[in-house]
Protein backbone atom coordinates (compact mmCIF):
# COMPACT_ATOMS: atom_id res chain seq x y z
CA UNK A 1 0.00 0.00 0.00
CA UNK A 2 2.94 2.35 0.50
CA UNK A 3 3.58 2.43 -3.26
CA UNK A 4 -0.08 3.27 -3.88
CA UNK A 5 0.03 6.06 -1.31
CA UNK A 6 3.20 7.44 -2.85
CA UNK A 7 1.62 7.36 -6.30
CA UNK A 8 -1.53 9.12 -5.10
CA UNK A 9 0.53 11.77 -3.29
CA UNK A 10 2.64 12.25 -6.41
CA UNK A 11 -0.46 12.64 -8.57
CA UNK A 12 -1.89 15.12 -6.07
CA UNK A 13 1.30 17.18 -6.17
CA UNK A 14 1.33 17.10 -9.98
CA UNK A 15 -2.29 18.25 -10.11
CA UNK A 16 -1.50 21.03 -7.66
CA UNK A 17 1.40 22.14 -9.84
CA UNK A 18 -0.80 22.06 -12.95
CA UNK A 19 -3.46 24.13 -11.17
CA UNK A 20 -0.85 26.65 -10.01
CA UNK A 21 0.29 27.00 -13.62
CA UNK A 22 -3.30 27.53 -14.78
CA UNK A 23 -3.41 24.33 -16.83
CA UNK A 24 -6.48 22.97 -14.98
CA UNK A 25 -9.83 24.65 -14.35
CA UNK A 26 -10.17 25.64 -10.69
CA UNK A 27 -13.40 23.66 -10.07
CA UNK A 28 -11.91 20.51 -11.54
CA UNK A 29 -8.80 20.90 -9.42
CA UNK A 30 -10.85 21.20 -6.23
CA UNK A 31 -12.83 18.07 -7.15
CA UNK A 32 -9.70 16.02 -7.86
CA UNK A 33 -7.95 17.20 -4.70
CA UNK A 34 -11.09 16.37 -2.69
CA UNK A 35 -11.13 12.82 -4.07
CA UNK A 36 -7.44 12.36 -3.24
CA UNK A 37 -7.91 13.67 0.31
CA UNK A 38 -10.93 11.42 0.79
CA UNK A 39 -8.94 8.40 -0.40
CA UNK A 40 -6.05 9.23 1.92
CA UNK A 41 -8.44 9.59 4.87
CA UNK A 42 -10.11 6.22 4.15
CA UNK A 43 -6.71 4.58 3.75
CA UNK A 44 -5.57 5.95 7.09
CA UNK A 45 -8.78 4.75 8.78
CA UNK A 46 -8.40 1.26 7.24
CA UNK A 47 -4.84 0.98 8.47
CA UNK A 48 -5.83 2.20 11.92
CA UNK A 49 -8.69 -0.32 12.14
CA UNK A 50 -6.50 -3.25 11.06
CA UNK A 51 -3.69 -2.23 13.44
CA UNK A 52 -6.06 -1.80 16.39
CA UNK A 53 -7.89 -5.05 15.65
CA UNK A 54 -4.55 -6.87 15.44
CA UNK A 55 -3.50 -5.50 18.82
CA UNK A 56 -6.78 -6.45 20.50
CA UNK A 57 -7.03 -9.86 18.80
CA UNK A 58 -3.42 -10.82 17.99
CA UNK A 59 -4.13 -14.47 17.12
CA UNK A 60 -7.10 -13.92 14.82
CA UNK A 61 -5.21 -13.95 11.50
CA UNK A 62 -3.14 -16.95 12.60
CA UNK A 63 -6.30 -18.89 13.52
CA UNK A 64 -7.85 -18.16 10.12
CA UNK A 65 -4.71 -19.31 8.33
CA UNK A 66 -4.63 -22.49 10.43
CA UNK A 67 -8.18 -23.24 9.27
CA UNK A 68 -7.24 -22.75 5.61
CA UNK A 69 -3.80 -21.75 4.37
CA UNK A 70 -5.25 -20.21 1.20
CA UNK A 71 -6.84 -17.36 3.15
CA UNK A 72 -5.47 -14.08 1.81
CA UNK A 73 -4.68 -10.76 3.50
CA UNK A 74 -7.84 -9.32 1.92
CA UNK A 75 -9.85 -12.26 3.34
CA UNK A 76 -8.43 -11.52 6.77
CA UNK A 77 -9.27 -7.80 6.53
CA UNK A 78 -12.85 -8.62 5.50
CA UNK A 79 -13.08 -11.19 8.33
CA UNK A 80 -11.93 -8.56 10.83
CA UNK A 81 -14.74 -6.24 9.80
CA UNK A 82 -17.32 -9.05 9.75
CA UNK A 83 -16.22 -10.31 13.18
CA UNK A 84 -16.86 -6.88 14.68
CA UNK A 85 -20.43 -6.86 13.34
CA UNK A 86 -19.95 -4.28 10.60
CA UNK A 87 -22.41 -4.80 7.74
CA UNK A 88 -21.42 -5.29 4.10
CA UNK A 89 -22.27 -1.75 2.98
CA UNK A 90 -20.16 -0.25 5.75
CA UNK A 91 -17.31 -2.64 4.98
CA UNK A 92 -17.46 -1.66 1.30
CA UNK A 93 -17.36 2.02 2.19
CA UNK A 94 -14.53 1.54 4.68
CA UNK A 95 -12.22 -0.38 2.38
CA UNK A 96 -13.18 1.32 -0.87
CA UNK A 97 -14.82 -1.51 -2.77
CA UNK A 98 -18.33 -2.20 -4.04
CA UNK A 99 -20.89 -3.90 -1.74
CA UNK A 100 -21.12 -6.72 -4.31
CA UNK A 101 -17.40 -7.31 -3.88
CA UNK A 102 -17.89 -7.62 -0.12
CA UNK A 103 -20.68 -10.15 -0.68
CA UNK A 104 -18.38 -12.14 -2.95
CA UNK A 105 -15.55 -11.94 -0.41
CA UNK A 106 -17.91 -13.17 2.30
CA UNK A 107 -18.92 -16.10 0.08
CA UNK A 108 -15.23 -16.96 -0.54
CA UNK A 109 -14.58 -16.85 3.21
CA UNK A 110 -17.55 -19.14 3.89
CA UNK A 111 -16.19 -21.57 1.30
CA UNK A 112 -12.63 -21.46 2.62
CA UNK A 113 -13.90 -22.00 6.17
CA UNK A 114 -16.15 -24.88 4.99
CA UNK A 115 -19.27 -23.37 6.54
CA UNK A 116 -22.58 -25.12 5.90
CA UNK A 117 -25.34 -23.25 4.10
CA UNK A 118 -27.22 -22.35 7.28
CA UNK A 119 -24.17 -21.39 9.34
CA UNK A 120 -23.60 -17.70 10.07
CA UNK A 121 -20.22 -16.34 8.98
CA UNK A 122 -20.63 -13.46 11.44
CA UNK A 123 -21.22 -15.79 14.40
CA UNK A 124 -18.44 -18.14 13.32
CA UNK A 125 -15.90 -15.32 13.18
CA UNK A 126 -17.14 -13.77 16.42
CA UNK A 127 -16.75 -17.17 18.13
CA UNK A 128 -13.23 -17.41 16.68
CA UNK A 129 -12.40 -14.14 18.45
CA UNK A 130 -13.37 -15.70 21.78
CA UNK A 131 -11.21 -18.81 21.40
Amino acid sequence: MDETQQLISSVGKEIGDMADEGRLPDGETRRIVSVIKSHNTRQSQRESFVDTFGQVHPGFARKLRELNDSITEQDIRIAMYVATGIDSKQIASSIGIRPESVKQARWRLRTKLSLAKGDSLDKYLQDLLLE
